[in-house]
């Protein structure tokens, strides 16, 4: 098992990215596919990553790594694209409307906490449904991460004992 997070704090007034700052913290405990199933579970991930050169047209990464979590007869209902107004989030976002019927679109923030804060909302929906996660940095680098909700474990909670 692995646990893995994100924190953050908001940058200093005058920072670059200060007004889309965030602040707090998200952890998700993760178990390795293929072994032993935990006791509960909330669904499944799978994470694909790519990258996309700033000021380039083609897009040949992101499809790669699409494919990698989808194929044309199992395509989610939704895809939540967390992404800043840099080329490479405008073009990430483009290329994202050529594909998805339910697309949303929100602004990333400075860090990590956003896009894991719109991953684990979709584990705690619960909903039944899929969804990818898609995150880019202006940097080139962009994530993809497909939660799976139809492979739900029901959670198990301990039994109260009414001692305390």
């Amino acid at each position: 098992m692995i646990v893995v997070g994100a924190t953050e704090e908001s940058l200093p007034v005058g920072e670059p990215g200060a007004d889309g700052s965030d602040t707090g913290a998200v952890a998700l405990v993760c178990a390795r596919a293929g072994g032993p199933p935990p006791a509960s579970s909330y669904g499944t991930v799978r994470v694909r990553d790519a990258f996309l050169e700033p000021g380039t047209r083609s897009c040949r990464a992101l499809e790669n790594a699409w494919r990698a979590l989808t194929d044309d007869e199992d395509r989610p209902l939704r895809v939540d694209a967390v992404v800043d107004d840099s080329p490479v989030g405008e073009a990430v976002k483009a290329w994202l409307e050529n594909r998805c019927a339910d697309l949303t679109v929100s602004p990333a923030g400075a860090g990590a906490l956003t896009p894991l804060r719109h991953l684990a909302a979709a584990l705690a929906a619960r909903d039944g449904h899929s969804r990818i996660v898609v995150t880019a940095a202006a940097e080139g680098n962009v994530a993809f991460a497909r939660l799976d909700a139809s492979a739900h474990v029901p959670l198990i909670h301990p039994q109260q004992n009414g001692s305390r």
